[in-house]
């Protein structure tokens, strides 16, 4: 201290007031001139602190150590050996990887691993044969498909049996079937098309054609119209015999200028349970040959007799309750009635052959209770949208 006038005064003894008068690499802190890299130590783990002679003031950078790489600041790792003779890259992120389409071989070089070839890469990034996916090793430790035995590789490297397709084009079907790509199976390409009203759908070179039924004319694909036609013409003689595989009617039409069509009942749409005849321009008598396989149109092989099948057997019924004049102070549970048709035994059906002895029986519960009667019971048939109605009871029952 020193007595300046009355008071007393520190006398400052620094050897430096700024960065620039103090040697080169130290720096002014505290009126002193250091490494300002020992006095702050700013840098990370396996970092190294350089000073730089910049002025007014010095700077201090952080640099990795050699063999290490990070952040400075704050952390360095050692560097990863990244042989690229082996071929290795580095990724955004600085990690040894392979690139895309490749993985390790068995000799960690990095190759080729395509995946619609059939391989795969593990949790090890390596290269492997995917036998999940059908793949075999062979003896020669190739990963392949063995097709050979009836597989075959697909676009996406699965391995799957190789199916031997039943068509891949049109000409491999019959003229009544088409090609379907993608099941490559022919099919019947009626299947898919809708016709109008009183039409129906036949198959010509392999396509679905819509045509009006015999009587009809319009837009088969929308509705077909009613024409007038005669339809009092004489029954034919006709010869039915039962063959192996089916059913043929030979029929002598003698009548000139007949025009109609031969189909079993409730079969008339099927193109192989119909016949269309057409004798306007023919004034002679012809034979007519019309044939059904069993298996179609509801004909049935059963124990030597062919039988026709009725599918669709519905019910239906109102119920009513009679009562005296007086009113009646029902106590007791609900009536529940019931109608089914069964056959001579009491067995429900749901299908019945043409010729079967069915009975039609009403159940009313509790039978302790009620009592009833069927009446103004119909059946009802249904043949190309016309309704046939026969009455099996009348309104007294």
């Amino acid at each position: 201290q020193v007595l300046v006038g009355r008071r007393c005064q520190i006398e400052r003894t620094d050897i430096c007031l700024q960065d620039s008068e103090c040697p080169s690499k130290n720096a002014c802190i505290s009126g002193e001139c250091v490494n300002p890299c020992e006095a702050s130590k700013p840098c990370g783990v396996n970092a190294d602190c350089k000073v730089l002679d910049t002025v007014p003031v010095r700077t201090m950078i952080c640099e990795c150590k050699e063999g290490y790489q990070g952040n400075a600041a704050v952390q360095c790792d050692k560097k990863s050996t990244c042989l690229i003779e082996k071929g290795f890259v580095r990724d955004i992120n600085g990690r040894c990887v392979c690139p895309p389409g490749k993985a390790l071989d068995i000799y960690n070089f990095c190759s080729d691993c395509i995946i619609e070839n059939g391989f795969a890469v593990n949790g090890t990034n390596h290269c492997i044969c995917d036998l999940e996916r059908g793949m075999i090793i062979d003896v020669y430790g190739k990963c392949r498909c063995p097709t050979e035995h009836g597989y075959k590789l697909t676009p996406s490297g699965e391995c799957v049996p190789f199916v031997i397709p039943e068509c891949t084009s049109d000409a491999e079907c019959s003229n009544k079937l088409y090609c379907n790509l993608e099941t490559q199976h022919c099919e019947d390409p009626c299947l898919k098309k809708t016709c109008g009203i009183n039409a129906f759908c036949d198959v010509v070179s392999h396509e679905a054609v819509c045509q009006c039924i015999t009587g009809y004319n319009g837009n088969p694909y929308e509705f077909c119209n009613h024409t007038n036609f005669r339809t009092d013409f004489p029954r034919p003689d006709m010869v039915v015999s039962c063959l192996a595989d089916g059913v043929s009617v030979q029929i002598h039409i003698t009548e000139p200028r007949f025009n109609g069509v031969l189909y079993v009942k409730g079969h008339s749409k099927e193109e192989e349970c119909r016949k269309v005849v057409n004798l306007s321009g023919d004034t002679t008598s012809r034979t007519e040959l019309f044939k059904v396989q069993f298996g179609d149109c509801g004909l049935i092989h059963d124990n030597g007799i062919a039988n026709f099948i009725l599918k669709n057997v519905t019910l239906g019924f109102n119920v009513s309750m009679l009562t005296t004049a007086g009113t009646i102070a029902n106590t007791g549970p609900p009536p529940v009635c019931q109608m089914r048709i069964v056959t001579q035994t009491g067995q429900e059906i749901n299908s019945a052959e043409i010729g079967d002895n069915l009975m039609l029986q009403v159940d009313i519960e509790p039978a302790t209770i009620y009592g009833g009667f069927a009446r103004s019971c119909i059946a009802k048939t249904m043949e190309d949208n016309v309704e046939n109605e026969y009455v099996v009871t009348d309104e007294n029952g």
